[in-house]
């Protein structure tokens, strides 16, 4: 047995990497059923939308580039899949990035195609809009006039969506999916400036600087990097790739817990067998 510690102190890193990597890849391709436990902030924000009337558009804002998308797709996919179960209908568009706005757009026609929904009708997608706190200010006026074209270039005015569709009045609420510090724009104009109700999905790192807006009541709700994603795809009943990322992050927190409690001991009987020589 004291041999097969010393042997753990002289193993090669590259065995180490090699176990990380075949423990995070395994539950990605393997179907698993991680214990999830929706947090608070997450179950609040579903209930807000899960009681919304059928037909309420809801906002959705696409404020990250493709370096986060692998916690922030996953939420926006859950919440659209969630808005259309419901009947709700969808606005999406990207402010912050020019690269969101194809992220946005591959996760609304995606999931409308799911539910059967038409595109003008049930939803639309604005594609990327530039002058960030112009144009949020604005669609609180007027959605119309201050994005005038879907992605395709086709006019608002035109879409059977925005002959009942006015300013953030007709929006159910605002969701701001951020990589970056884009919801304060949101709570400062949607919120405060027109009393609309504003909820985000941000990146675990970002997550601690928002819980603020929460205790303020200035948000409702708030997905939390992949643990928020993965939250909120148990409550829509749609495991995805947040609930297999969780496993993969579950199995790999155990592992390198193993390897520290081994190394530890490892180090220890090595110091005693060194001090009795």
């Amino acid at each position: 047995m004291l041999k097969l510690f010393f042997k753990i102190m002289d193993l090669d890193r590259r065995w180490i990497f090699l176990m990380v990597a075949v423990i995070v890849t395994i539950p990605l391709f393997i179907p698993s059923n991680p214990p999830i436990v929706p947090d608070r902030p997450v179950q609040e924000l579903y209930n807000f939308i899960d009681a919304l009337p059928e037909g309420t558009p809801i906002m959705i804002c696409f404020d990250y580039s493709p370096d986060s998308l692998a916690e922030l797709n996953p939420m926006g996919r859950a919440l659209v899949r969630h808005a259309f179960s419901k009947n709700l209908r969808v606005i999406g568009l990207a402010l912050a990035w020019p690269a969101a706005s194809g992220l946005g757009l591959e996760i609304i026609s995606s999931s409308a195609e799911e539910y059967g929904k038409i595109e003008g009708v049930d939803w639309a997608y604005f594609g990327y809009k530039i002058g960030y706190s112009q144009i949020v200010i604005g669609m609180g006026k007027n959605i119309a006039q201050t994005v005038q074209e879907d992605h395709k270039g086709l006019s608002l005015n035109n879409m059977e969506m925005f002959k009942e569709i006015k300013n953030y009045d007709d929006i159910g609420i605002v969701i701001d999916l951020a990589a970056g510090g884009s919801l304060g724009l949101f709570v400062t104009y949607v919120n405060t400036m027109y009393n609309r109700p504003v909820s985000t999905g941000v990146t675990a790192v970002m997550a601690a600087d928002y819980y603020p807006y929460l205790q303020s009541g200035q948000i409702i709700g708030m997905l939390n990097g992949l643990k928020g994603a993965a939250d909120y795809e148990k409550l829509v009943n749609r495991k995805g790739l947040a609930t297999r990322g969780m496993a993969s992050q579950n199995w790999a927190h155990i592992m390198i817990i193993i390897l520290i409690v081994l190394g530890n001991i490892s180090f220890l009987l090595t110091k005693k067998q060194q001090s009795k020589q």
